[in-house]
């Protein structure tokens, strides 16, 4: 048996989220392997008490914790509604939300009334692509304030996300992207590392070329770089939220609907895609 290196101070525990929500279950016990025990034998249970915990915001109630319960095949809170872009936005408005910075950019502070008014300036300009409930948009960009921003807008309206890192080669985002038929393309022109600043031209119009379900592109100026895309319909990122929109609309969906499409790494075939529910993403 090693040595305990660490253990938290009783005044650290109690003080913790963990702690205050094990105090408003049913156990006679402060113990989380109590609670782990509890959570395993009394899952419905256990989960209702979290959906009070965490003050979801949610339109309408769940009729059932969990139905089916076996996997695959189980269904978590079914008949509720919410969105999980909603949640995400719930912070007080002069709290901070978003510190970015990156090589070779300013450092950008976003509060959440900034980025709340951002996402719906981002909204309006998605609705007037066509983007709508079940809308697929694939995003080929870095970590940055604009990728949040998008991904919060596309989610707030109910489409579907899905994204590859700037790094990958084109070969590598057709394999992801092509399975998914995207309508939406969202890019960055380049990145920035190590010094040195890289064009994702060449990449792009790859990717544009070989899937033909991208009906718009929306371009994200992150580098100092030329990046020249060939398709018709391309819209910079600015042109997209300078429409004076300041409140999101926040599509009330059901639980399991599809949020994001993630995959699998690729080593023993072709990369497997993988959907994400927006209410088990959100728990």
């Amino acid at each position: 048996m090693g040595r305990l290196l660490w253990s938290p101070s009783e005044s650290r525990i109690k003080s913790s989220l963990l702690y205050n929500f094990i105090r408003e279950t049913p156990l006679e016990s402060d113990s989380y392997f109590d609670l782990h025990r509890w959570s395993i034998e009394n899952m419905e249970e256990f989960w209702s008490h979290f959906w009070e915990f965490s003050n979801i915001i949610y339109s309408k109630n769940y009729d059932s914790v969990l139905e089916n319960p076996v996997m695959p095949g189980a269904r978590w809170f079914s008949g509720s509604e919410l969105n999980y872009a909603e949640n995400l936005l719930s912070g007080n408005k002069n709290q901070v939300a978003i510190i970015s910075t990156g090589e070779g950019r300013d450092d950008k502070v976003l509060t959440f009334g900034d980025l709340k008014k951002l996402v719906a300036a981002a909204q309006h300009g998605l609705r007037d692509l066509g983007v709508t409930r079940g809308t697929r948009i694939a995003a080929f960009v870095p970590n940055c304030v604009e990728t949040v921003v998008l991904l919060l807008a596309a989610t707030a309206t109910g489409a579907i996300w899905t994204s590859c890192s700037p790094d990958f080669g084109s070969q590598g985002v057709v394999d992801r992207f092509g399975q998914v038929e995207p309508s939406i393309m969202i890019v960055a022109n380049g990145y920035n590392y190590n010094g040195k600043t890289f064009s994702l031209e060449q990449k792009i119009n790859k990717v544009l070329d070989a899937i033909d379900t991208i009906e718009n592109v929306i371009t994200i100026e992150f580098a100092d770089v030329s990046c020249e895309i060939r398709h018709s319909s391309v819209i910079g990122y600015q042109n997209l939220v300078s429409n004076g929109d300041t409140v999101p609309n926040f599509v009330q969906l059901p639980f399991d609907h599809p949020l994001y499409i993630m995959y699998s790494s690729g080593t023993t075939g072709p990369p497997k895609s993988i959907i994400h529910g927006a209410g088990g993403t959100l728990v």
